[in-house]
């Protein structure tokens, strides 16, 4: 442990929990707010605020069952992650399931697949080019039939026209998060052949 995080999978993660006063901690306790995840060879982190889960956004008062819910929500999203070491994969898959939870699809057991939102936008905006309206109740409609299964992301993304509106989208999220570690003041701005130089 260092500095009140906790290293799971060494040399990989840092799994974090915020309380409600701002304190970083390893430790689980009733006033728990928020769930980081820490990719430790970049420092990028992924942020979950436990309010965004409750109506208002607003947190219920401090228990034993928002040690439940963080605990639930550290361990759903930070097992996607699974093998891989490369840290902009980890940062996609936290991400991804960190909005999946926030879309409602808690019982997600992709690692690193199509992200729900991304998917939607994608149908809703071919619908509209092909002169169909879109309702929010037909967004929910849709995402009701893929979250029960009726449907899959993937029959979804069989449509040329709607898997390229999801590659578009994919791509805009991509160049935003490479300008936003550009941008960063955290992590490294050693010569990266310094980690080979470091190890012989």
């Amino acid at each position: 442990m260092a500095n009140g995080t906790e290293t799971t999978r060494p040399d990989k993660m840092n799994r974090i929990y915020l309380n409600r006063d701002g304190e970083e901690t390893s430790k689980l306790t009733p006033e728990v707010a928020g769930v980081v995840w820490e990719v430790i060879e970049t420092k990028e982190r992924v942020q979950l605020d436990l309010s965004e889960l409750f109506a208002d956004k607003i947190l219920p008062a401090p228990s034993l069952g928002m040690c439940a819910a963080a605990f639930g929500i550290n361990t759903a999203v930070g097992n996607t992650v699974g093998n891989t070491r490369d840290p902009r994969e980890m940062v996609k898959r936290l991400s991804d399931r960190v909005e999946s939870i926030l879309d409602g699809e808690w019982s997600s057991g992709r690692e690193g697949g199509p992200n729900l939102k991304y998917v939607l936008e994608a149908w809703a905006s071919s619908l509209r080019d092909r002169g169909h309206s879109v309702t929010d109740e037909l967004l929910a409609s849709m995402r009701k039939a893929i979250l029960d299964g009726t449907t899959t992301t993937k029959d979804v993304l069989a449509n040329n026209d709607v898997a390229s509106k999801y590659a578009a989208l994919e791509a805009e999220r991509a160049v935003a998060k490479a300008k936003a570690v550009a941008e960063r003041t955290t992590g490294s701005s050693a010569d990266p052949m310094d980690l080979l130089r470091s190890k012989a």
